[in-house]
């Protein structure tokens, strides 16, 4: 975008004001990202269980004569990235073996005009977000994850992507959402892994996984009344400091992306289980239906 120049009369005389490209009137402001982490034994609070922290890395790893715990939760500005995993054992104890964990990332993209955009009045510009999920969990073990990547902003028919594992959740049926961006406007992303597992059962293990790794481009296409693609007149900016390491081609179609547990598994827990599942059955689904 071009340095402006603003010139204005005063007492004193005339004042010149030159505006730096980051500051340019119609420029986005694009908050700075959030990565939040956070881990939990059993929940006494569970619509704040984990709870949250700034960080990039939640690590547990410990050995002793009732249990064995290596859980790791993570976050990366390249990608970005969330990401969940780890395995639980029941060494010899009467009482589950809890842990749930999380990651989080949140930030803002905006269209901005570049090239033969500068000086075309386009309202909205499509725009579309593919993302690599993956949920992997037991619930033979006590285990769920969960991975989502969900849009706030813009004009979208369908604002998020999420898997599941052993939760009551709509798995969705493509790694794809398309919709509208008005220039200049921020739209905000928010990136989510949670998973664990409650091992009851002597001597089992469980493991789990939760991923999610989103791209965000402008859709192909041609600007209406011209002979000009999309692409070639708007990108994306991105929050200060979050990249994006892939490009939308590198991201799987439905073909080779992992939609596990696509049908819905078969919940059976009760007791302890209800209070460590409750917060992930509510943000991925409203109201919990545990049975």
């Amino acid at each position: 975008m071009m340095k402006l120049r603003l010139i204005t009369a005063s007492a004193a005389g005339i004042v010149v004001v030159l505006l730096s490209p980051e500051t340019a009137v119609g420029s986005p402001i694009l908050a700075p990202p959030e990565f939040l982490v956070g881990s939990q034994g059993v929940c006494v609070a569970p619509l704040e269980c984990p709870p949250l922290h700034f960080g990039s890395l939640e690590l547990i790893d410990f050995t002793d004569q009732f249990s064995s715990v290596d859980v790791k939760a993570e976050n990366s500005i390249a990608g970005p990235v969330a990401r969940v995993d780890g395995q639980i054992q029941n060494i010899r104890s009467n009482a589950a073996v809890v842990y749930i964990l999380e990651a989080q990332v949140n930030y803002e993209v905006a269209v901005v005009p570049v090239g033969p955009g500068l000086g075309l009045p386009v309202p909205s510009v499509p725009v579309e977000i593919m993302a690599n999920v993956l949920a992997r969990a037991d619930d033979r073990t006590g285990g769920f994850a969960n991975a989502s990547v969900n849009v706030f902003g813009g004009a979208f028919l369908r604002t998020g992507i999420v898997v599941c594992v052993a939760l009551v959740c709509a798995n969705s049926a493509s790694g794809r959402i398309t919709g509208f961006a008005s220039p200049d406007s921020p739209l905000s992303i928010s990136l989510d892994a949670v998973a664990g597992a409650g091992v009851d059962e002597q001597g089992a293990i469980a493991q789990f996984q939760a991923f999610a790794d989103p791209i965000v481009s402008i859709a192909d296409g041609m600007i209406p009344g011209t002979n000009i693609n999309f692409r070639d007149a708007f990108a994306i900016e991105i929050s200060p400091g979050v990249t994006q390491s892939r490009s939308p081609a590198d991201v799987p179609e439905p073909a080779t992306f992992v939609l596990l547990g696509a049908a819905l598994l078969a919940l059976r827990f009760a007791g302890w289980r209800r209070v460590l599942l409750f917060r992930a059955l509510e943000r991925c689904h409203g109201k919990p239906n545990i049975r």
